[in-house]
């Protein structure tokens, strides 16, 4: 059914108004008639309007087609009929009161009744009533049918009710602007949602032309397009509820910020002019936030895919074409982005063959997931890398793709390769090795084991090795056994161990725990060797790594060390020659260079020298000359030429009065004497800040004993013993700043054996230190 309009509602009232209008004229003409003549009986049965000539009571005497028509039922049959049978039950009350106003005022008198016809009960007929009491005590009553106008009027009833309900219900936030921009109407969600009453914003109190987070933000001349030529506009703002509030002096529950999306359309008259524009205000604060999350979910994505470890590519699942492939697996494979990207899975190379890449695509889409543990991939230079390739599908924005992660693991299959080949070294190797449980049950046994014991592995697999169990071992040995392996240590020790014939050996054995990552004890590992030469070997393997690794470190320091040394010097003459050349210093400041120099370069001769001695004493090429030389003097020599550097750090250089007052004579090398004492003395003077230092000499059966002592900053005990040793140094925050190459002590030692004596030293830390040495006298 066509739906009717306002405008035909309104044009029908007009019409039905008219008509009433006429039909009183025509009453009142058909009243007359009737009176006066049989013409009006013929009038009075062919006009449309219904009327009945009723008795007071309601009985029907006189009834016009029309009014049959209405009542349902043939005109003959309702003569001397009560009109209340056909009157609704709800109008019946109605009618009465009617009728008998009508009797007894003897005016006209109009009431709207809803008559069920006797035809077809399920229908009402709603009318227009006009009755007046005639000369012969009758009411005369004129019926108009204003089911039409009725239905109409409901409808629009229905129409606003309904549209009042959307309006007021509505989950989105509505209001309604005249078309200067003022507020007539919200609706509750608006004020829910700005926390607004109605009558703080409607009538001429909110107007968006002056809205003062709509004006900073930009969008009125958008708004004033709506308004001016009935478009639409859309925006997402985040909206200053209390900014508009204070500006516009509108009461708000809070006064804060939230994300809301407007929409703004017209409402046109009916000359089509904008007469109106809705705003619909939505809370996307929560959508807001989840395109954030969202956003910052993608940047974290592609981060991580960016920076992962492992290769990906990315392809179309239907077109096999390249989307995206990360900087990992470009590097891996030696291509650039741009020659992958949009280019088909198989064309791009990197597997042996193309036949091979376009069958693994097809799986790849028939399966939507593969693994290839191990695979060969080529890259653009042509070498070969061992990957471990997977796959999944999914699907992204309606497209169906695969992401490949492509992770190298050459090193994995080459640390295989040598975890195979530890097995089998272990296996085979030529000691006998047991592998338990935490419980001391065993795992695992080595060919060697079998050879040693007798016993083969499925004979003992589950069982505790007896020397877990050993009743032969001393308890308190079994007691520190026990001890050391709860600990997670290394117990080591000899031991008595019966083969399967019960004839007994003894070994040397090791046993080690071996912990998971949280520490806890997950295996121990028992190696069984003879007493004699596999226990040497062992121990000859674990001397050698620890001198290789302390001489590796010495060495590292010693040339860290040398370079700071040589190179300090160095700097020095370079940098200090090139001022001298400079016209513009004087006399005293080029003697002042020229003695910097001097000294930078005699640095650097002794550390030269002492390089080329210790490289010397190594080879076997120092040479001793020896000849009668008294020591007396040579310390009285040693005195004088550094007495001078040690009065300037205000130290006292001195030899002991207590020294054997007669000369002594040896026969030795009085030029590697004299590089030994320089170096003691040396040193005494760089590591003492205050004190004294002292030299000394005494007999010692067929031995001289030369001594240097200070008050200098001593040796901690953890050097002491190594203090000889080549490149050694004390290694403190406080020595650290008298520099040094530690060959010194290193070169003293080695020449005051070539001459037959002893090197030594007593210190103690912070206290201060002397080193002497002896040599032989003449026999």
């Amino acid at each position: 059914m066509q739906q009717t309009s306002e405008a035909d509602i309104l044009r029908i009232n007009k019409e039905l108004k008219m008509t009433k209008i006429e039909l009183e004229l025509q009453n009142e003409e058909l009243r007359k008639a009737l009176i006066q003549s049989d013409v009006a009986v013929a009038l009075f049965d062919f006009s449309p309007v219904g009327y009945f000539a009723l008795k007071s009571n309601g009985t029907i005497t006189q009834i016009n087609k029309s009014g049959a028509d209405m009542l349902g039922e043939d005109r003959l049959l309702l003569r001397n009929k009560s009109i209340q049978t056909y009157i609704a039950e709800e109008s019946i009350a109605v009618f009465n009161n009617f009728l008998q106003k009508a009797f007894n005022g003897k005016k006209k008198e109009t009431c709207e009744l809803t008559f069920v016809p006797k035809s077809n009960p399920s229908v009402s007929i709603y009318v227009y009533v006009e009755g007046i009491v005639s000369s012969e005590d009758k009411c005369i009553v004129t019926a108009v049918n204003t089911g039409q106008q009725k239905r109409a009027e409901d409808k629009i009833l229905k129409q606003n009710h309904f549209y009042e309900q959307l309006f007021s219900q509505s989950s989105i936030s509505t209001k309604i602007l005249d078309k200067d921009g003022w507020c007539e109407r919200i609706n509750p969600k608006l004020s829910e949602l700005f926390g607004v009453k109605a009558e703080d914003i409607e009538g001429k109190k909110y107007n968006i032309f002056k809205d003062e987070t709509l004006l900073r933000e930009g969008f009125i001349p958008g708004i004033e397009k709506v308004f001016r030529e009935g478009t639409t506009a859309e925006y997402d703002i985040l909206f200053d509820i209390g900014l508009t509030a204070d500006a516009l002096n509108i009461k708000v529950a809070e006064k804060r910020k939230q994300w809301v999306h407007f929409w703004l359309f017209p409402i046109l008259d009916e000359q089509g002019q904008v007469s109106h524009v809705v705003l619909q205000s939505t809370d996307i604060t929560k959508r807001k936030k989840n395109e954030e999350q969202i956003k910052a979910s993608e940047e974290r994505y592609r981060m991580l895919f960016e920076s992962a470890k492992d290769g990906i590519i990315i392809f179309d699942a239907d077109t096999s074409h390249i989307i995206d492939i990360n900087p990992f697996l470009c590097k891996l494979l030696d291509y650039t982005y741009e020659e992958l990207i949009d280019k088909k899975f198989w064309e791009i190379g990197i597997f042996k063959n193309a036949d091979d890449a376009m069958a693994l695509s097809e799986e790849l889409q028939s399966k939507g997931y593969v693994r290839f543990d191990n695979i060969l991939l080529v890259t653009k230079n042509g070498k070969l890398i061992n990957v471990e390739f997977t796959n999944n599908t999914y699907t992204v924005d309606g497209q169906k793709v695969v992401q490949c992660n492509i992770r190298d693991i050459s090193e994995r299959i080459k640390a295989e390769k040598e975890i195979h080949k530890l097995r089998k070294a272990i296996e085979q190797g030529p000691s006998s090795i047991i592998i338990t449980n935490a419980e001391g049950k065993i795992e695992f046994t080595n060919n060697k084991f079998t050879e040693l014991t007798q016993y083969k592995p499925t004979e003992v697999l589950g069982k505790n090795p007896r020397i877990f169990n050993p009743g032969h071992l001393p308890e308190e040995q079994y007691s520190e056994l026990c001890e050391v392996l709860k600990s997670g240590g290394i117990w080591e020790g000899k031991v008595m161990n019966r083969r399967k014939d019960y004839t007994t050996f003894q070994e040397e054995a090791s046993i080690s725990a071996v912990k998971n990552l949280d520490g806890t004890i997950s295996n121990f590992i028992l190696i069984q060797n003879d007493v004699s030469e596999k226990q040497q070997i062992i121990n000859d393997l674990i001397q050698a790594k620890e001198k290789a690794i302390e001489s590796d470190l010495l060495k590292t320091a010693f040339l860290a060390n040398m370079s700071h040394e040589i190179r300090t010097p160095l700097n020095s003459i370079i940098g200090f020659s090139e001022l001298m050349t400079d016209s513009d210093f004087d006399h005293d400041q080029l003697f002042h260079f020229a003695r910097i120099i001097n000294n930078s370069g005699n640095k650097l001769l002794c550390i030269i020298s002492d390089i080329m001695d210790l490289s010397k004493i190594e080879a076997g090429e120092v040479k001793i000359d020896r000849r009668r030389l008294s020591i007396n003097q040579l310390i009285i020599d040693i005195q004088r030429e550094y007495l001078f550097k040690a009065i300037e750090k205000g130290l006292e250089l001195r030899i002991n009065p207590l020294n054997d007052q007669e000369e002594i004579y040896i026969e030795s090398d009085e030029n590697k004497l004299r590089q030994i004492l320089i170096n003691f003395v040396g040193n005494a003077i760089k590591f003492t800040e205050k004190g004294f230092i002292e030299l000394s000499i005494q007999r010692l059966g067929d031995f001289v004993q030369i001594r240097v002592k200070d008050t200098g900053i001593g040796i901690p005990p953890q050097y002491q013993e190594k203090i000889f040793e080549r490149f050694r140094q004390v290694e403190s925050a406080y020595s650290k700043k008298y520099g040094g190459n530690g060959l010194g002590l290193a070169i003293s030692k080695a020449l005051v054996e070539l001459l037959g004596g002893n090197v030594g030293m007593e210190t103690e830390h912070g206290v201060g230190s002397t080193f002497y040495f002896t040599v032989p006298l003449p026999k």
